[in-house]
């Protein structure tokens, strides 16, 4: 039941140590690479060190499942990371909203993150996420190398800088410094019944549960709309 569904609200701020083009494309990408570097750094920290899920006696096991098959869904297992629509996860990862492609060393840019039903513990901040946005900025970054007008751009190296978390009074606070480490997590767990209703210049806005379709066909037959509604709620409940 949708109304079962429960889901908590992350912010990440990184700071980049290069000119960095992240232009529309670019941001488009980041969820496929990040999943790249968030599948490794779960499979790293698991006791079986499993690089190979499909035979995992866990699959058919609900009450049994390992952290990732709870974050990233069985039906991903067996699929590699290179199209957004191929995947169904139990998170959301949107970036900022802006018109600025170009930032300079020592710009910030914000990612907020949702994680949803199994996928919802605040532990696998700390233990995986934050691992996965240290890693992929240090190696890869996010943005695109390439020449311009204004000489060489980076590939968006950057550093993870502050992490917060949206509270019981439905504001952002502080849960992770670069500086200080981790602090205590007490993140607001939401579902369709408490939903922030915001003001705006008087007038309110009212914030509700849509499910996350997308296809890859145009218009949408009935058969992929139910596919996709029924790959989205396998694992909310």
């Amino acid at each position: 039941m949708l109304t079962n569904i429960n889901f908590s609200v992350y912010k990440f701020q990184i700071t980049f140590q290069e000119i960095t083009f992240f232009g529309f494309k670019e941001r488009f990408e980041f969820f496929i690479y990040f999943m790249q570097y968030l599948d490794k750094v779960i499979k790293n920290s698991l006791p079986c060190n499993c690089y190979d899920c499909k035979d995992c006696p866990s699959l058919n096991k609900s009450d049994e499942m390992c952290d990732y098959l709870l974050i990233i869904g069985k039906d991903n297992i067996k699929k590699k990371y290179t199209r957004y629509s191929d995947l169904s996860t139990l998170f959301l990862i949107l970036p900022q909203l802006t018109d600025r492609e170009l930032f300079a060393r020592g710009d910030h840019f914000e990612f907020t993150l949702t994680l949803i039903g199994t996928a919802n513990k605040a532990f696998f901040i700390p233990k995986y996420f934050a691992g996965a946005f240290e890693a992929m900025g240090r190696f890869t970054g996010i943005g695109l190398g390439r020449k311009t007008f204004e000489g060489e751009l980076g590939l968006g190296r950057y550093e993870l800088t502050r992490i917060f978390v949206s509270n019981k009074e439905d504001n952002f606070t502080e849960i992770y410094n670069q500086q200080r480490g981790f602090s205590r997590i007490n993140a607001k767990v939401y579902n369709i019944n408490n939903l922030p209703v915001y003001n705006i210049n008087n007038s309110t806005l009212n914030i509700g549960w849509r499910t996350p379709l997308s296809g890859k066909e145009l218009p949408m037959n009935f058969e992929i709309f139910f596919k996709l509604i029924l790959s989205r709620l396998n694992y909310l409940n």
